[in-house]
């Protein structure tokens, strides 16, 4: 979740610092590693975790981290596609990259939402529980750490959905 974070917020708008420093085809690049290598190191982490529930007889997908984890791998395909079929633009040669585009920022805000959830519901989670001594403050902590820099990166993608469709609502009504 932490590189899928920094790939979302290596395009972000806000991330002014980035923006002076770095071009546009740079970010993407980086955005797409990122997000891939973030993608990957997931299903491999839910699949270590699988196993280990498998060998030692514990049940799957019980708690609302597992299954809104679970969502946000599925739910990240859609958005892998659409990202690669945006790198390969004009080779596929595809008539309406915007729409393309649209369906990938809301598609990938959606699926890093659930995944987001899913991480701020690890601190609920038994084993955070029992790694924390069961500590408020590590709870807090935990929680406050998680918190910002996910609702940081949600925020620019949001922001421009909500900017998207209001103007494709408005331009319906012009004419």
């Amino acid at each position: 979740m932490l590189l899928m974070t920094e790939g979302l917020l290596s395009i972000n708008k806000y991330n002014t610092f980035w923006r002076q420093k770095t071009k546009g085809s740079f970010r993407v690049k980086v955005h797409f590693v990122t997000i891939s290598g973030g993608y990957l190191l997931s299903t491999i982490g839910s699949a270590i975790v699988y196993i280990n529930k498998e060998k030692l007889g514990k049940s799957h997908y019980q708690s609302w981290h597992a299954l809104f984890g679970l969502i946000a791998l599925i739910s990240a395909i859609p958005p892998l596609i659409n990202g690669l079929a945006l790198w390969y633009n004009k080779e596929l040669a595809i008539k309406k990259p915007k729409l393309v585009k649209f369906v990938h920022v809301l598609s990938g805000t959606s699926s890093f939402t659930f995944g987001a959830l899913s991480l701020l519901l690890s601190v609920y989670t038994k084993w955070y529980k029992r790694k924390s001594n069961n500590s408020e403050f590590v709870f807090y902590l935990g929680f406050i750490t998680l918190s910002f820099p996910v609702l940081w990166a949600i925020y620019g993608p949001s922001v421009k959905l909500f900017r998207v469709i209001k103007s494709y609502f408005s331009e319906e009504k012009a004419d």
